[in-house]
């Protein structure tokens, strides 16, 4: 594995970590949602099948309770919540190993393109406004600081061990 194919991945970690995000909401909604019409359900309706003819609140919250018993499980969106969480967690101690190999360089410029380049994921061009430099000598910049990057004893051990 080379210093490129570790970080390359990371710079579209806040993505990925955003719609992670987002799905761990889904499933928390889901879950409570399914407990408060299950709770309505049982309150208002004591069975399913046994309502008042007409009484528009009972078959509202009959009809819910009848589409959750559809959905998953609550244990099945228990070990969903688990599965993201690891993700994220994942992601988050990937992105803060590689921080501190970065920030493990010795040169402060080969530190801020990595940083700028990986971790904040910026294009070249606003890599090279904020440090001042041209496009192509960042990118040249970039290839020394991957260079250190991979011969940094921290990425060697992580290299050897995939």
């Amino acid at each position: 594995m080379t210093a490129k194919q570790y970080l390359e991945p990371l710079r579209h970690a806040d993505c990925e970590l955003s719609a992670l995000l987002c799905r761990l909401n889904q499933l928390v909604n889901l879950s409570e949602n399914r407990a408060d019409i299950m709770d309505a359900a049982t309150h208002i309706t004591p069975s399913f099948g046994d309502h008042v003819q007409g009484d528009p609140a009972a078959s509202k919250v009959e009809s819910g309770a009848i589409r959750l018993a559809d959905l998953d499980s609550k244990e099945e969106i228990a070990e969903s919540i688990r599965g993201v969480n690891r993700r994220i967690a994942d992601l988050e101690a990937r992105k803060k190993k590689a921080e501190e190999i970065i920030w493990g360089l010795c040169s402060n410029s080969y530190r801020a393109v990595l940083t700028y380049r990986y971790i904040n994921n910026m294009r070249w061009e606003s890599i090279a406004d904020a440090m001042h430099y041209g496009t192509r000598s960042i990118q040249r910049l970039n290839g020394y600081a991957l260079q250190e990057f991979g011969r940094s004893e921290m990425f060697v051990s992580i290299a050897l061990k995939r």
